[in-house]
């Protein structure tokens, strides 16, 4: 867990970074939200899991669904 928490350390300012460049992005939204979760950080980490599952669109969030075993 230690060196997950590093991990998503190194990775959250990249990541808010991309979220700035990509603002519509919802995979970098995702990741961010894991990364907050990792960290601890629980309200961002749901903000940012909100952010988005908003911003999938309704067809590719049927997609994603059919591939879960």
């Amino acid at each position: 867990m230690a060196s997950a928490r590093s991990f998503a350390a190194d990775a959250l300012a990249r990541l808010k970074a991309e979220s700035v460049r990509q603002p519509t992005n919802s995979v970098v939204w995702s990741e961010l939200s894991l990364a907050h979760a990792l960290l601890g950080n629980r309200h961002e980490a749901l903000d940012c899991a909100a952010k988005s599952a908003d911003l999938l669109p309704e067809a590719r969030d049927a997609l994603v669904d059919l591939q879960i075993p």
